[in-house]
């Protein structure tokens, strides 16, 4: 996934400081994305301590970074993850933390919710679950809606 992205035009050799971001206006667009990047991880806190609390199985869709960070920060300790799952054929028949990896198709036909952990993809995942595979699971999305 890109990190930075830069949309560039020549525009010969002249230059117009005025279309430049200022300092200031980079000061304060820096600081803005980190508060937004806090209110954004304590949500991501606070959705495991939940599923956590309610004592029910899930199943986690997308095992991309973020999904394998979760284990090594202790963040599923205390959940009862029935399967992961990814569109990735690469991933399928492997497994995250003791737990197999399966493809769509395999995803179990059981009532658990589906914890959505992907952000780029959440969209196209929640279609695939409800219009694809046309189940009733709830669907927990891991990111915050934008």
């Amino acid at each position: 996934m890109p990190v930075v992205d830069g949309l560039f035009v020549h525009r010969g050799r002249e230059v117009n400081h005025g279309d430049l971001m200022g300092e200031q206006d980079l000061e304060t667009a820096i600081l803005a994305y980190v508060e937004k990047s806090r209110a954004e991880d304590g949500h991501l806190k606070a959705v495991p301590g939940k599923l956590a609390a309610s004592g029910r199985e899930i199943i986690i869709w997308g095992v991309g970074t973020h999904t394998q960070r979760l284990p090594a920060e202790g963040a599923m300790k205390d959940i009862t993850i029935k399967a992961f799952v990814d569109s990735n054929p690469r991933m399928h028949g492997t497994l995250l933390a003791g737990i197999p990896i399966l493809s769509p198709d395999e995803l179990p036909r059981n009532d658990e919710p589906v914890l959505i952990s992907s952000r780029c993809f959440k969209e196209e995942i929640r279609k695939q679950i409800k219009e694809s595979l046309q189940l009733r699971n709830e669907i927990i999305d891991l990111y915050p809606v934008e």
